[in-house]
């Protein structure tokens, strides 16, 4: 939702990896949803990275081993051609932010890598660089602006247990540039169990709150969307989450936040 309440979605197609916008500019329960333009092409594995300040809009998404961005100034209205952040090979994540100033950060996962590249307001994209943590494998990533970038990661850790943790990636205002606080667990499973996490929101509104989905493919399989919130006042690096409960939505790719 960018400064002038104008909703913006995106989805990718994933029989045809193609990448679709839509924008509404006045939301409300009676605007059609239903038009959808095409936008880029991009892998719908890794998903894609959407977020907006002020009148400016970012989307990061990946394609032919090209981790991408495209911008908008003008609350969608239009978007400058995309641009290059880094080329990796096999991607599984992807997810960005961006600040009304123009600083943003786009993070992507390679395994169970996080990759990062920053951009300050007004300035050039930084050279990639590795998040200072492990996992074994990482299938989501959501980013939200909350003073630095509070970042969710799900995935499985190296004892194979799957689970989604949340960290915060300094950017000169709670935390150094850069520097990555520790990883807290929101909900980790036992490894076996047929059950797996994928990370799709984060907010902060008086409290720190997340978005997953907490999958079973045993059965009586199901795709659950839980929402998880810290404890008021709490950072969202502290990590003090309550217990994720259920929230009325089944889909295996969740449902995003958005705050004011």
């Amino acid at each position: 939702v960018t400064g002038d309440e104008t909703l913006i979605r995106a989805r990718i197609d994933p029989s045809t990896d193609t990448l679709y916008l839509q924008r509404v500019e006045t939301p409300s329960a009676e605007s059609s949803y239903d038009s959808w333009s095409s936008f880029a092409s991009a892998e719908a594995t890794p998903s894609l990275g959407l977020h907006a300040a002020g009148a400016r809009i970012l989307i990061a998404y990946y394609d032919a081993d090209d981790v991408l961005v495209c911008e908008s100034t003008d609350d969608g209205a239009t978007f400058a051609s995309a641009v290059t952040v880094a080329t990796a090979g096999g991607v599984t994540a992807v997810a960005c932010g961006i600040r009304a100033d123009g600083e943003a950060a786009v993070l992507w996962a390679t395994g169970g890598v996080v990759y990062r590249s920053t951009r300050p307001a007004l300035g050039s994209w930084e050279s990639p660089a590795a998040w200072t943590h492990s996992l074994d494998t990482v299938n989501g990533l959501t980013v939200s602006d909350t003073e630095d970038w509070a970042v969710l990661v799900s995935g499985e850790d190296s004892d194979g247990a799957p689970g989604c943790w949340s960290t915060r990636l300094g950017s000169g205002v709670g935390g150094p540039p850069g520097h990555w606080s520790p990883l807290r667990p929101v909900t980790v499973a036992s490894s076996g169990l047929d059950v797996t996490y994928r990370a799709t929101g984060a907010a902060s509104a008086g409290a720190p709150c997340v978005a997953l989905v907490e999958s079973y493919a045993g059965t009586g399989s199901f795709d659950h969307t839980m929402l998880a919130t810290g404890l008021a006042g709490s950072a969202f690096e502290d990590g003090e989450w309550r217990e994720p409960a259920p929230f009325a939505h089944e889909s295996p790719w969740g449902v995003a936040l958005t705050s004011d």
